[in-house]
């Protein structure tokens, strides 16, 4: 019976476009995670090429597999190890003998594919999104303030086949100056790429990101978002990706090579781009990571200084494992001199930066080693080592070291870490996920961390530990749920329980429902909200509705929830003060190559009479945004 109700998912997919794929990706991947640290506009981006370019699960090695973010190392290794054998795969639902539960089996099976044929034709998608705040803020009243619209304004151009892909991103944010005096030029922000590929080559020519190893020379950017559970302890890849995100800081611009010649891996680069910061007295003073130019201060201050950097990884992959060589050197057109303070004392960077690191994964039987060793300028070091062991189909464990070296610098690293940045913290965390059935797990975590140093707003030293319980049952092929608890002592000791239920009720149609308590300072807050998506039979549409109502004490016990949106567009609003806000989506699908989609999310609060701060202040107690978007696809 579960074989048939899988079945008529298969075929159901094949109804629903590329963002519907997308979003219950998603909301997979954002189960019993902390959605503040997901960054859902790089992982949609990879998972809309994979739709169009699926993964044929009976060829495909274990970095092809790794390309999916739904998968971690452990479990591509076990798709290829089952392969080698049992012989071919003749249906997915043999991924139940690997552990794979039907909730992670239905939203692979819109990327991996049995004898997966190349696309024929060309991937090519055009995206226009128009978004605005719907209430007056104070920074559009006196021309003297803001340079440009409250309108934010958003285009993507995307060809890709099998041997090349190409694309462009171009972002006006709200409040920028657009086509006129300020900006002649247009839009704020463009990033473009072109990306020549073979199975044992890719050139990636303009924007691009870098991975390797653990994180801490060359990372993309989402590690951090799939840390609670052991399989995702050692998230070992080695890729290079062209950029397509919109954050106007967080990438290389150059040429990047990445060639595969038969156990080694080779993939230099060299990158050259303008960034924003502050100069004072020759030097700069500041870096400016926004990507805000809504004023005549920050748009004096926009490509003020230049950061020319290379690097290159070389690594050596046999089946039982791998180890691999990164260096990273770059530097500034003048002297970064921080302004001075209790955190970064006696910081300096001159002249060029070299950070170093080896990084390692080995297998022996059900033990899966992993881990890398980075060192900065004058020898500061960082370090993060660990062991995922497999005892039998129930019990998982994960065991992770960490050190980061106070000043340790290193702008383009990015790993497990309970603060912002690799730098100034040491701890050990062990996590165990233990299978009570087919349909339930449990997922343990404890952190203990410190750090050694001064961070900001903290003027001594800290220590502080975390403990997470992360309980998922999935009752039947219509309904799932999963508890989470976290204890965290730092500054603060803070509590919070969460129970979320999704609900099925047909193949066209879900109920989701979440409530979540927060216990910080011997005050409560909470957070509840209930969410219908429906596409009726017959008709063109996808419609989405959420209402939330909430009562959070403050700033600092605010409480995030991730919520439906656009395509390529993220929407991670945080709660404080107390209030409801509600939002609904319309997805319609004008043909075959035209999709249309509307949101609208309306916030209002309790005993306020304005919202927001400085510039951005809104008289009133409400809070609307409107978002438009137009896709074509071919």
């Amino acid at each position: 019976m579960k074989k048939y109700l899988f079945l008529i998912f298969s075929i159901t997919t094949h109804l629903l476009n590329a963002q519907e794929a997308i979003q219950l990706s998603l909301d997979y991947l954002l189960t019993g995670k902390q959605e503040e640290l997901i960054a859902t506009e790089v992982i949609a981006e990879q998972l809309r090429l994979l739709l169009h370019q699926p993964i044929d699960i009976n060829t495909s090695d274990i970095e092809t597999f790794l390309k999916l973010p739904l998968l971690n190392a452990d479990q591509a290794q076990k798709i290829v190890s089952y392969r080698t054998q049992n012989g071919i795969y003749y249906d997915l639902y043999e991924l139940k003998h690997l552990q794979f539960s039907a909730e992670l089996i239905k939203v692979l099976s819109f990327y991996l594919k049995i004898n997966a044929q190349a696309p024929s034709t060309s991937d090519v998608f055009v995206l226009l999104r128009y978004q605005t705040i719907l209430e007056k803020q104070k920074g559009y009243a006196d021309s003297s303030d803001y340079l440009g619209t409250a309108d934010k304004v958003y285009t993507r151009f995307r060809l890709s086949d099998e041997k090349i892909n190409v694309g462009f991103t171009a972002e006006k944010d709200p409040a920028e100056p657009f086509l006129n005096n300020y900006e002649p030029q247009g839009f704020d922000f463009y990033s473009a790429f072109a990306q020549f590929k073979s199975k044992q080559m890719q050139l990636i020519i303009g924007d691009f990101t870098v991975n390797t190893g653990q994180g801490l020379t060359f990372s993309n950017g989402y590690r951090n978002s799939f840390t609670s559970s052991p399989l995702y302890a050692n998230l070992f890849q080695n890729q290079i990706r062209p950029y397509t995100a919109s954050d106007e800081n967080s990438f290389f611009r150059g040429l990047c090579y990445h060639k595969k010649i038969d156990n080694w891996v080779l993939q230099p680069f060299v990158s050259y781009k303008k960034i924003d910061a502050t100069i004072s007295n020759g030097n700069i003073s500041t870096l400016l990571t926004s990507g805000l130019h809504r004023t005549t201060s920050e748009l004096i201050k926009k490509d003020n200084a230049t950061e020319f950097s290379t690097g290159c990884s070389v690594l050596y992959a046999r089946p039982i494992g791998s180890v691999a060589f990164n260096t990273l050197a770059y530097t500034y057109n003048l002297p970064y001199l921080p302004d001075s303070n209790y955190y970064n004392a006696n910081f300096s960077q001159r002249d060029w930066q070299f950070i170093n690191s080896i990084d390692y994964t080995f297998d022996y039987k059900n033990v899966n080693f992993f881990g890398e060793f980075a060192t900065s300028a004058a020898l500061k070091f960082a370090t993060i080592h660990g062991v995922v062991l497999t005892f039998n189909e129930q019990l998982s464990a994960s065991v992770r070291l960490r050190y980061y070296d106070p000043f340790f610098v290193n702008p383009y690293a990015a790993s497990y870490a309970q603060s912002a940045g690799i730098k100034n913290e040491s701890g050990c965390d062990i996590n165990l996920l233990y299978n009570l059935t087919s349909n339930q797990q449990i997922t343990l975590t404890y952190d203990n961390y410190i750090h050694p140093w001064l961070r900001y707003g903290i003027k001594q030293p800290t220590r502080g530990d975390e403990l997470s319980i992360l309980f998922q049952s999935t009752v039947n092929d219509q309904l799932n749920f999963y508890l989470r608890f976290q204890n965290k002592n730092n500054d603060t000791q803070t509590q919070m329980l969460r129970a979320h239920l999704n609900w099925n009720i047909s193949l066209l149609s879900t109920f989701s429902a979440r409530c979540e308590l927060h216990f910080a300072n011997n005050k409560y807050s909470w957070l509840s909200y209930f969410n219908i998506a429906h596409k009726p039979i017959n008709w063109p549409i996808h419609i989405y509705f959420r209402y939330c109502i909430f009562n959070v004490n403050d700033y600092d016990s605010r409480i995030y929830t991730y919520e439906n949106d656009l395509l390529y567009s993220a929407s991670l609003p945080f709660f404080d003060g107390g209030g409801n806000r509600a939002y609904t989506m319309v997805s319609w699908r004008i043909n075959r190559n035209l999709s249309f989609n509307l949101r609208l999310s309306i916030s209002a609060y309790d005993n306020k009479n304005s919202l927001g701060s400085d510039k951005d202040v809104i008289a009133g107690n409400r809070k609307s945004e409107f978002k438009l978007q137009l896709l074509w696809k071919k």
